[in-house]
């Protein structure tokens, strides 16, 4: 009698639950429709990004994005610029690849004579390149580098 007893308080509590049940845990936060950002919202981000960065603030970078794909255009006076913004738009939440279309156009104001002489000072505050003999010569603003 008593196994029968124990038998339908056990068979009540599985058909009930028994007070205890196993429901599906769900994550909190946003569902995967939600963490998707537009590309309005990464180009946004991109040019936000580059308002503090002093090596592209400042400069006319166009930006735009197209199924998570940045192209950025437009001129930048150093090679510096260029690189940097690219590199800032590839560490940006939702940009699958970057297309750099960026044109350097150096300041035509600048004479050979002080293209000369910031390549020399630059080479000897380098300490990778403080010790060599590398002598810079400048034409039409193109620098050439002779050394040892």
């Amino acid at each position: 009698m008593r196994i029968r007893s124990l038998f339908l308080i056990i068979t009540i509590a599985v058909i009930t639950g028994g007070g205890y049940c196993a429901a599906p845990v769900y994550a909190e936060g946003p569902q995967q429709s939600e963490m998707h950002m537009t590309d309005l919202q990464i180009t946004d981000a991109i040019e936000d990004e580059y308002l503090f960065d002093d090596a592209v603030s400042g400069n006319q970078i166009d930006v735009s994005v197209y199924d998570g794909v940045a192209t950025l255009s437009g001129k930048v006076p150093h090679i510096l610029a260029k690189d940097r913004a690219e590199k800032i738009a590839e560490v940006v939440k939702g940009v699958r690849s970057v297309v750099n279309r960026i044109h350097v156009k150096p300041n035509p104001d600048r004479s050979d004579t002080d293209i000369q002489r910031d390549v020399s000072e630059t080479l000897m505050a380098n300490s990778a390149t403080s010790s060599y003999e590398i002598i810079p010569t400048v034409k039409n603003g193109k620098v050439t580098l002779k050394g040892k």
